[in-house]
Order: C-alpha cells, then sequence, then structure tokens
C-alpha cells in the first residue's frame, strides 16, 4: 500500500504521462502527409499534398508534382509568355493544352512582361533586367530555368543573354533564381528578407532519376505560414531534389493540373493572381 506522500508522486507522475501522451496525439493528428495521386495511375506524374503543423515548427501545406522522365512518351515542356499583359497560369496551362502547370518568371505588376532575359523557340522575347523584382536583389536573380533543344528541363547558373541569344541548345530560357541547388548541394544564400522571411513559394527542381519536381509552398494564411528559402532549401533536399531553383513566389504561386484545376490555396483574397509567364508540360 502507498502512503500518502507516495501517492501524490504516482498521480503526479500519472498527470504528467496523459499531458505528454496528449499534446502528441494532437500533434499526430495535425500532421498529415497524404499521396492523392499514386505513380501506378494512368499518367505518369505524382501529385503529393503535404499538410503539417510541425514541419519547421510551423503550419504549412505545399503541393508537389513529379513529373517521371523515363516513359515511352517523353515529357514535352513548353514556356508560355506574355510581354503585353497579364494572364493566369491556368489559362496558360488550357491555352497551351497542358497537363501540369506552375507559374513562371518576376514580371512587371503595373506593365506586365518578364523583368529578366527570356527566350521562347529558341528567340530573345526580352533582354532586360530591372535590377529589382519584388524587393529582391539583381544578384537573388542568378539561375536560368532551361528548356533545351531535346524537350529536358535544366537548371543552371545564369550565362548572360549573349550567351543564349546565340546557343543553339535551348529552346527557351527563363532567367530567375535565387538557385537552390546544384549537383545536390546546397546553395549559400544572402540574409535578406526576401530570403529569410516566410513567403508563399514556387520552385522547380530535377532529382537524381531526372524526374522534374514542381513545388507550390502556400502561404500569408491561418493554415500556411509558407517558407524561406533556406527552409524551402530543406524541403526540396528531403524531397530528393539533386538541381532547383526559385520561381516567382507570393500572390503568384500556382500549380494546376489538367484534372484537378489548381492543386494549392492562393494567397491573394481573390484567388488566382494573373501572371506575365508559366511552365507547363504534356506527358500525354
Amino acid at each position: 500500500m502507498l502512503g500518502l506522500g507516495e501517492m501524490g508522486k504516482y498521480l503526479a507522475i500519472q498527470v504528467l504521462i496523459f499531458l505528454s501522451l496528449s499534446v502528441l496525439a494532437f500533434h499526430g493528428c495535425r500532421t498529415h502527409h497524404e499521396v492523392i495521386d499514386k505513380r501506378d495511375s494512368k499518367e505518369p506524374f505524382t501529385i503529393e499534398k503535404v499538410i503539417s503543423d510541425t514541419l519547421f515548427d510551423s503550419i504549412q501545406k505545399a503541393v508537389l508534382v513529379r513529373i517521371t522522365t523515363n516513359t515511352v512518351i517523353k515529357p514535352q515542356w513548353n514556356l508560355a509568355y506574355s510581354q503585353t499583359e497579364r494572364i493566369f497560369t491556368s489559362r496558360f496551362a488550357l491555352e497551351g493544352d497542358a497537363d501540369i502547370a506552375i507559374n513562371g518568371g518576376f514580371f512587371d505588376m503595373q506593365k506586365g512582361g518578364s523583368v529578366t532575359y527570356l527566350e521562347v523557340d529558341g528567340k530573345p522575347v526580352t533582354d532586360r533586367f530591372e535590377g529589382q523584382a519584388k524587393g529582391s536583389s539583381s544578384a537573388i536573380l542568378d539561375g536560368a530555368l532551361v528548356i533545351t533543344s531535346g524537350h529536358e528541363l535544366e537548371v543552371e547558373y545564369d550565362k548572360g543573354p549573349d550567351y543564349y541569344a546565340l546557343s543553339d541548345n535551348e529552346r527557351a530560357v527563363l532567367i530567375t533564381g535565387p538557385v537552390l541547388l546544384l549537383n545536390g548541394d546546397v546553395i549559400p544564400l544572402p540574409e535578406t528578407p526576401f530570403v529569410t522571411d516566410r513567403h508563399p513559394r514556387s520552385a522547380v527542381c530535377i532529382d537524381r532519376n531526372d524526374d522534374v519536381i514542381m513545388f507550390a509552398i502556400d502561404g500569408r494564411r491561418p493554415e500556411a505560414e509558407g517558407m524561406s528559402l533556406n527552409e524551402l532549401q530543406a524541403f526540396m533536399k528531403r524531397k530528393g531534389c539533386h538541381d532547383a531553383i526559385n520561381l516567382d513566389g507570393g500572390g503568384s504561386t500556382t500549380l494546376w493540373s489538367r484534372k484537378e484545376g489548381i492543386l494549392n490555396t492562393p494567397s491573394d483574397p481573390f484567388g488566382e493572381r494573373p501572371v506575365a509567364n508559366a511552365i507547363f508540360v504534356k506527358v500525354r
């Protein structure tokens, strides 16, 4: 039989155990990871939704689409754009008969059009570089998302408009950034608010199997805090990315599929934001 003192200690321990289990159960209930379209489906891509209140000790919502490249019908990548008006990513995708699309690079919110070098079908669309894009410095926009002449997607450091304009190796080029991963290495980033603050983010990566993964990180909402670029690097590394680059984020972040429509939750109060360009792919 326990004495009063021992009984008090026993009850206190039981209370602590109960509270600890309750906290774990609470977090376990809220943390959620769901694959909503399996690889063995008829489509050569997987849609993955991540909902978590423990990732980076924050509330996060993310959607990933992994496009398989080792298929009989090779994915056909394209870059849609407008220099005169802003257009929804979903409209770019529908007009291009796309299967998957994500918003592209940084653009002029008032005038429309890309603020960085853009090349489509081997011809320069613009060579202008405004030096500022949504609070970032020109040093941040240091990379290129390239669609090669062989219809493959590649991430590299910006080689300059003169190089791309004369090269026949690319079908399309979008200067954006920063480069987040290269050859599996995490690229050091400057300590600026654009990098360290949490925002909605769009990004693309290529993994070791040459599969392409599109990322839409929701943010600026009670159910989604968004990620810093350092957190995005860690998240992409965890998902097997080898080469990765950041796209325009914030209210522009939109990931779309032909069957599901808009997969993420854009942060603007009225939903999808019109943009100047988008990257899309046909897998049929």
